[in-house]
């Protein structure tokens, strides 16, 4: 009839309507989804490895650039410095090396869909990732062994003597120290940054007797000696000798 031609027109040019709608609605879309595609190498635009550059780049080729300069690092070598001295550690010794498969991976992991996208529309942001160092800890004992003695000094116990007089002379006690091991190992692991030349932090250690409680004990022992003493024995008292307390007091005598 002649009032269904219109309706078959007007149904045409909706179904033309819908489809250009949806062309254009899946045009950005699908642009967005290719944009953002994986590519394999999963490193984004403005990524940074230790300062290194690496967005772009395939898994393989970050990993030749993070090697390259994690390796002109450890070149510089690896000295402690301790108490003044200074002790030279060959990095090939204790095989240290650039953690790079660890690095590139983090820079891997951490690319999502959005930041490959705004990278490919030239919207990047820079995203750090640390390069930290490996080494054989067998190997890093026996490097480090003179550090660690050239460091650790063995506290001191105060000390009471009696002189002949029967004075009480109190040595006060000496701390002793130690090398604090995992602050050298964490510097060492992040040589990038804190070498070539690292100091050996240490530790105090105090001593079994302190000066306090030595001095106490002196104070204690001569009120002691000072003070009468009687034993009483039933129907007998006898008063205790000064040198018999001073024998009790137990220090030795200079």
């Amino acid at each position: 009839s002649l009032d269904s031609k219109p309706r078959r027109r007007r149904g045409r040019l909706l179904l033309v309507v819908g489809a250009i709608v949806v062309v254009a609605l899946a045009l950005p879309t699908a642009a967005a989804l290719y944009l953002g595609r994986d590519t394999g190498s999963n490193i984004p635009a403005g990524t940074e490895i230790d300062g290194v550059p690496v967005g772009g780049l395939t898994v393989q080729e970050a990993r030749a650039v993070v090697r390259t300069h994690g390796n002109e690092l450890i070149a510089r070598g690896l000295i402690f410095v301790a108490g003044g001295n200074r002790f030279q550690i060959d990095p090939a010794e204790i095989k240290l090396r650039p953690n790079v498969v660890a690095a590139v991976a983090t820079a891997q992991a951490d690319s999502s869909f959005v930041e490959r996208l705004r990278g490919r529309l030239g919207d990047t942001t820079t995203r750090s990732i640390p390069l930290t160092y490996l080494y054989n800890a067998n190997a890093y004992r026996r490097a480090t062994l003179p550090v660690r003695q050239a460091v650790s000094i063995a506290p001191q116990s105060a000390s009471i003597t009696t002189t002949e007089s029967g004075a009480f002379v109190v040595t006060p006690a000496v701390n002793g120290q130690l090398p604090m091991i995992s602050e050298m190992r964490a510097a060492v692991r992040d040589i990038g940054h804190t070498g070539p030349e690292i100091p050996v932090a240490v530790r105090v250690v105090q001593p079994r007797i302190p000066t306090a409680v030595a001095n106490e004990a002196a104070s204690s022992a001569r009120t002691f000696i000072a003070t009468r003493h009687i034993v009483s024995l039933k129907y007998d008292s006898r008063v205790i000798p000064r040198a018999v307390a001073k024998r009790a007091a137990g220090f030795t005598q200079t």
